[in-house]
């Protein structure tokens, strides 16, 4: 009965885990910073951490300094001109995209992850805040305005899709046309969560119909 009394105890604590949330926090203002928090561990995703490593001399120097030096060497420089160029992340896209265009990137990456899981998974994710802040300038007043006319028709339907398709607490959004301003300022924020417990067991349930369906075959 041994073996029963911990397969119990296994069970039961993975239940409570599982009773938490996973927690995403995203903020943008021409730099993307976004984290995955869950009970008391955050994995920091953008912009990603700078790796110390230990030099010859013990101490340790971020790894700027090693790239830096690195590329002083003619040989090393030809070698890795002559590497195939590494597959882009989609995740740096969006980190090196700055102003009204990485933000409209932003607001319509969301919106295709909650279109794509929309229906029973996107019920049980909340977004407990949701701020869009956006001063739009162009080169002269008419382009301003035509700017702020496209962020208006790309932000504010969004928002209304995730108002229908998530639990959406807390919204603010304020966009204007800076015509009196230097540049375009942008800002979001966006904090939300969703149960792994409904996840998994949605997941577990569309598992068994799709094995029932091939088993009727």
């Amino acid at each position: 009965m041994t073996w029963l009394y911990i397969l119990l105890g296994v069970i039961a604590f993975l239940g409570t885990l599982l009773m938490h949330p996973l927690v995403v926090e995203l903020f943008y203002d021409d730099t993307l910073h976004l984290k995955v928090r869950f009970l008391f561990y955050t994995y920091q995703i953008a912009p990603p951490k700078k790796k110390k490593k230990k030099s010859a001399d013990g101490k340790e120097k971020p790894e700027d300094a090693k790239a830096s030096s690195e590329q002083t060497d003619p040989k090393k420089t030809s070698e890795e001109e002559e590497k195939p160029a590494k597959k882009k992340n989609a995740l740096k896209d969006y980190v090196d995209k700055n102003g009204l265009d990485g933000l409209m990137e932003l607001v319509g990456l969301i919106v295709r992850i909650v279109g794509e899981t929309r229906g029973r998974l996107s019920k049980y994710l909340v977004i407990r805040k949701l701020v869009i802040r956006a001063v739009v300038v162009g080169e002269d007043s008419a382009k301003t305005a035509l700017m702020y006319g496209y962020a208006c028709s790309g932000i504010y339907p969004a928002v209304s899709f995730l108002q229908e398709h998530t639990q959406l607490i807390y919204r603010e959004v304020d966009l204007s046309a800076g015509f009196l301003a230097e540049k375009t300022a942008v800002e979001l924020t966006l904090q939300a969560r969703i149960s792994l417990m409904m996840v998994l067991g949605i997941l577990i349930s569309e598992a068994v119909k799709f094995l029932i369906a091939i088993a009727k075959k």
